[in-house]
Order: structure tokens, then sequence, then C-alpha cells
């Protein structure tokens, strides 16, 4: 591994245990938790070192998980439910175009 390669990754290993160290960190509600990282397009592994940087109780990767596909579920119903009622009120010889005319 390069030297600098070596003093980067030391620095961060220093910063995720001075973040570890901190006391009483403030903790996070899951499906809040969930909800923020889709949608502002993380993964679960960003948002793990962000908030822990940040002195932030985050939940387990597979609490986390498990609380996306229940709230996946939720998304994908509002969605359907969405397209049905829009779908409805269009006329019969109605037709979608997808290149944005």
């Amino acid at each position: 591994m390069p030297r600098r390669t070596k003093a980067v990754a030391k620095r961060i290993k220093n910063l995720v245990q001075s973040a570890k160290n901190r006391v009483e960190p403030y903790v996070v509600n899951t499906v809040e938790f969930v909800l923020s990282v889709l949608l502002s397009g993380a993964t679960f592994c960003q948002s793990e070192f962000q908030f822990m940087l940040n002195n932030i109780k985050y939940p387990s990767e597979a609490t986390f998980h498990r609380v996306q596909e229940k709230v996946g579920r939720v998304i994908i119903e509002v969605a359907r439910e969405s397209v049905n009622y829009w779908k409805s009120r269009m006329r019969k010889c109605s037709g979608l175009l997808f290149d944005g005319s």
C-alpha cells in the first residue's frame, strides 16, 4: 500500500475511533433514517460513515435492510395507486409518449 494511502487510512481510523469515544450519541428513528438514505440516493455504508462521524447512532445494517424492504413495499403500493388513478383519468384513446414530446 502506498505511503499516502496508509496515512489516509490511519487518519480515517483515528477519526472513527474518536467518533466512537464521544459520549451520548443522538439516536435516530430507523424509518426516518431509511427514508433519508433512499431519498438522498446514498447507500447504507455511505450513511453509516457520515452518521458515525457526526455522533449519531444509526441502526444495524440488518435492521436497515429489513426496514428498507417494508418501506419499499409501501412506496411501490403508493406508486401503483397513483398510476391507476391517473390512468383512470385519461381518455380511452389517449397514448403515452416516453420521449419527452
